[in-house]
């Protein structure tokens, strides 16, 4: 298993300076809190927005109106494992685990389940069929980039302690049945925010990105949705995220992945993380986010904390 980032902390993060010129940030908050009356009844943001929400976290970040920087750590060393069975379909092809036989039978399945119980690295093993795979990549897809559902291999899936996981994955690997593993280290921000807004990358090549042919925001865009964000009840703490910071927390999730595109920054965007005091309905916070200059997706972080 491979070493945390030796210095995990982002580097200074620019905002942008205040020209002085219009409506300070929380003026402008309230305007557009007055203009959207219409009550948000989702539970979690479910209080009719309104001038002043948001205030007990304005003080984490000050009078300057710039949000925190990300937190030195921790940075997790536990981990998730996905253990997907072979099908008997022509999508097995590409596993060379699974191309001596057909799908996973009912002996191979006992046998898995038997070999992942006796390894000491993992804890709360649990067998998940087609359908609840589809429902959990669902829920945790964003808007817009729901993934391809229509082979979906069943797979067991257990929590996974600090240990040498390269040999855990071989020893998986070996067992009857098994078309691939991915284990992967828990994610920097699950156990510190509610709520991530992604900012425009400086590219984008996908065709429904929003961001798509238009870069980075302005500063201006930035700190529209810092108002509105400021504008959202219950906020404890705010923090802008770099595209230097988002690369290392990737590098460090995704700890075996070598040579990925990812690596190029301009690919990578600018997050605002935000921590509320109470959990968030996701489809209302897209709503108040949609259709933001600037804003290239909004992803509830709660939902890997389950």
């Amino acid at each position: 298993m491979r070493p945390s980032p030796e210095d995990p902390r982002s580097e200074e993060l620019s905002f942008g300076a205040d020209s002085g010129d219009g409506p300070r940030p929380s003026e402008r908050a309230a305007a557009w809190a007055r203009a959207r009356r219409r009550p948000l009844t989702v539970v979690g943001l479910s209080v009719a927005l309104a001038a002043g929400l948001g205030v007990s976290g304005l003080h984490l970040y000050g009078k300057s109106g710039r949000p925190l920087p990300p937190p030195d750590g921790p940075w997790p060393q536990t981990g998730r494992l996905s253990v997907f069975l072979c099908r008997g379909t022509d999508f097995d092809a590409g596993w060379e685990t699974c191309r001596a036989g057909g799908a996973a039978t009912a002996a191979d399945k006992q046998k898995i389940e038997a070999g992942l119980r006796a390894m000491p690295e993992l804890r709360d093993i649990r067998f998940e069929s087609r359908e609840e795979t589809r429902a959990d990549l669902r829920e945790k897809s964003t808007r817009g980039t729901e993934p391809d559902l229509i082979d979906i291999p069943e797979a067991y899936r257990a929590r996974v302690k600090p240990g040498d996981w390269t040999a855990l994955r071989h020893r998986i690997e070996a067992l009857p049945g098994v078309a691939n593993v991915f284990l992967f280290r828990d994610g920097f921000w699950w156990d510190k925010a509610d709520i991530g807004i992604s900012l425009c990358p400086e590219s984008s090549s996908l065709p429904t990105d929003p961001c798509k042919g238009r870069g980075r925001p302005t500063d201006d865009e930035k700190r529209n949705v810092l108002d509105r964000i400021e504008a959202l009840p219950d906020v404890e703490a705010v923090y802008l995220e770099d595209p230097a910071h988002y690369l290392k927390t990737l590098r460090h999730s995704y700890w075996e992945e070598t040579g990925s595109a990812a690596n190029d920054v301009a690919y990578l965007p600018e997050t605002f993380y935000v921590r509320l005091k109470r959990p968030p309905a996701r489809d209302e916070v897209e709503k108040i986010f949609e259709g933001m200059p600037g804003v290239s997706d909004v992803t509830d972080i709660s939902v890997f904390r389950r």
